[in-house]
């Protein structure tokens, strides 16, 4: 594919190709490439071979350059859309498919690339797996998309049939489990996930998605071995270290200590030097530019304490923008994507490429959010891309020492020294704020129940051994009362609501008196669902966060009690930002006295359930003000004086 030279082209061809004197090319391709400089195919030689060499700007340069040669060329433009962001990816793969509409290969790399739209790579991967019928391979990438698109009842459908066909495939066991376990069929998700195993036992990835449906299913001991075990086949798998912590904070008996130490042996998995920080930049623009990076920007927790914040910086002092590492996109990524100055989709990008971004966009404070929880960024850290990098909402140490700061509340970290962390605390009023639930119904009680209804919508993961020895003397204590229990679509599996009821009737509970929701996907439904309940009881060690909120915002006192980490003192936090603080009990014995009393005083009830929203829209947990401001203040001192961190 030989084309006439320009003459950019001919006066360079007396010399060696830019950039290309260590790639291991052959001698063959670098003699021609000097002899023959408009030859296409030799630059897609070179973009291979800088590829494996790990220089993909390199590879790029290559490429433009072939297609200034061979513009007609289909893969060259299937290649630099793989090697693009954003716009230019999809203005080059739209010029792939024009040139060549029915190529297998553009479909199929197509379906899997996470920075197109979800639907638009079911549209491929639907192409690739008729053009290819049966493929294994075909058949993964389409579940794929349509799981990453909310269709995971099509993916479940394609995979069991392509799992039926071939059933020694790993991947498509692996991924078939995953799904299962996202629609409550956590049961047959554990049964796929465990046939995987058995056909590749070293593969630390299936350990560890294991291990995180026994967590979330109320089996912290399946989960506890099953992580251990992902370590040990793998102990410099950052993935495997980070599990290991989560799977600790659910654990009663792990210490601060304990939990630093898994953090930093996910640092340490990295494999990455300690970086020097970088100056602070000098730029006309007089505000500190903020960077924010999260995997949930999405209808999830973290987005709705954080949107509030953003949508109250004061942009006249800062510049806002937001990395978003996001798979399935909704109302709320639309909101947060027009609340900042700058939105980035990073999705698909690795951490090399993501630090290149922030550092082109001279970001001078970067806040990693919820860093520790699945899918969240937080190994971009340690590539120092920001002078000051800070973590928000996280539930734990990140273990790192390129973190300088990680921003907590007097309540989640008080100034006794009790919390072991790698970073330096930085402290703001309060740490929460989730903004005013649309449509929320009215608080009105609606159950026909006598007795008195306690509840619970957290995660199953968290009503363990310490959870269930803290309810149960509450449960017997007072006559006809029930237990009502909640969470996504997890209580759908009937072994988890064994599991669950076994541990209370051990605690000395009627498993009669127990009972399970289904998941309910609306958010209105699902708060009405609150009006169910008299008394919500709040888990430990781990402590719901927006299962508090939610429940107050219906009238619903919430019962917490604290312990000795920092995800144990959330809903103390939350409860005394409104003035609530009597419902917070130091430990076991006034946490059931608390009960007790709550349980007796009807009338304080009602008075809570025609009040809290009140009481509630006057706090700071609903405007985003106040966290903004003391946001705001933490930035300036950390970007002025960066050794305060």
């Amino acid at each position: 594919m030989t084309m006439p030279e320009t003459e950019s082209v001919a006066a360079s061809s007396s010399r060696m190709p830019e950039g290309t004197a260590d790639l291991e090319i052959g001698t063959e391709i670098r003699d021609r490439l000097t002899r023959e400089p408009a030859d296409a195919e030799l630059h897609v030689v070179v973009v291979q071979s800088a590829l494996q060499a790990g220089r993909p700007d390199l590879a790029k340069t290559r490429l433009l350059r072939a297609l200034s040669i061979a513009p007609l060329a289909a893969p060259l433009h299937a290649n630099l859309a793989i090697l693009s962001d954003g716009p230019r990816a999809r203005q080059a793969i739209r010029r792939a498919l024009a040139l060549a509409p029915d190529v297998l290969p553009f479909h199929a790399n197509l379906s899997t690339m996470a920075a197109f739209p979800a639907e638009r790579r079911v549209l491929h991967g639907r192409r690739a797996l008729a053009l290819q019928a049966g493929d294994p391979g075909a058949a993964l990438n389409l579940a794929l998309a349509l799981g990453d698109a909310n269709r995971a009842g099509e993916a479940i459908a394609i995979l069991r049939s392509a799992a039926h066909k071939h059933a020694l495939s790993v991947d498509l066991r692996f991924t078939l489990g995953g799904l299962l376990a996202d629609v409550g069929e956590t049961s047959r998700a554990w049964r796929e996930l465990k046939c995987a195993a058995a056909l590749a036992p070293g593969d630390a990835g299936l350990w560890l998605r294991i291990s995180r449906i026994a967590s979330s299913a109320a089996d912290p001991a399946a989960a506890t071995a099953t992580v251990a075990r992902a370590v040990t086949i793998d102990p410099r798998s950052p993935a495997a270290w980070s599990m290991r912590l989560m799977v600790a904070l659910y654990d009663h008996r792990t210490t601060p200590a304990q939990e630093l130490g898994f953090a930093r042996a996910r640092r340490q998995a990295e494999w990455r030097p300690v970086r020097p920080r970088p100056s602070l930049r000098r730029r006309h623009d007089d505000r500190i530019h903020i960077g924010y990076v999260s995997a949930d920007f999405w209808k999830h927790p973290v987005a709705y304490n954080i949107a509030p914040a953003i949508e109250s910086h004061d942009r006249r002092r800062f510049r806002i923008t937001c990395y978003a590492d996001v798979v399935r996109r909704d109302g709320m990524t639309s909101r947060l994507s027009s609340l900042a100055d700058r939105w980035t989709e990073v999705t698909g990008s690795d951490d090399e490429t993501l630090a290149r971004q922030i550092r082109a966009d001279a970001i001078d404070v970067l806040v990693i959010l919820a860093g520790n929880t699945a899918r969240n960024r937080i190994g971009v850290a340690s590539l120092r891309p920001a002078p000051v990098q800070l973590s928000l909402f996280d539930v734990a140490s990140s273990g790192a020492s390129e973190i300088d700061a990680i921003i907590v509340d007097p309540f989640l970290c008080p100034p006794t020294g009790w919390q072991a962390l790698a970073e330096r605390p930085l402290s703001v009023s309060c740490l929460f704020c989730f903004g005013t639930p649309e449509d929320s119904p009215a608080t009105d009680r609606r159950h026909d129940h006598d007795g008195v209804v306690f509840g619970s919508f957290s995660n199953p993961g968290k009503i363990g051994p310490a959870t269930i020895a803290l309810w149960a003397p509450l449960l017997r204590a007072i006559p006809r009362s029930r237990l009502l229990l909640k969470y996504k679509n997890l209580y759908d599996d009937r072994n988890v609501q064994a599991r669950i009821c076994q541990g209370f009737v051990a605690a000395g509970v009627d498993g009669a008196a127990i009972d399970f929701l289904a998941r309910i996907d609306d958010r209105g439904a699902h708060l009405d669902a609150y009006c169910q309940i008299d008394i919500a009881l709040d888990p430990v060690p781990f402590n719901g966060c927006t299962t508090t909120f939610e429940a107050l915002w219906m009238g619903v006192p919430v019962l917490t009690r604290t312990s000795g980490r920092m995800m144990g003192r959330m809903g103390a936090s939350i409860l005394s930002a409104a003035n609530l603080s009597d419902l917070v009990a130091e430990d076991n014995g006034s946490f059931l006295a608390k009960g007790i009393e709550l349980a007796a005083a009807r009338e304080k009830r009602q008075m809570f359930r025609r009040e809290l929203r009140h009481r509630l829209r006057a706090s700071r947990l609903v405007d985003g003000r106040p966290l903004a401001r003391d946001l705001e203040a933490v930035f300036e001192k950390v970007h002025h004086e960066p050794t305060l961190t």
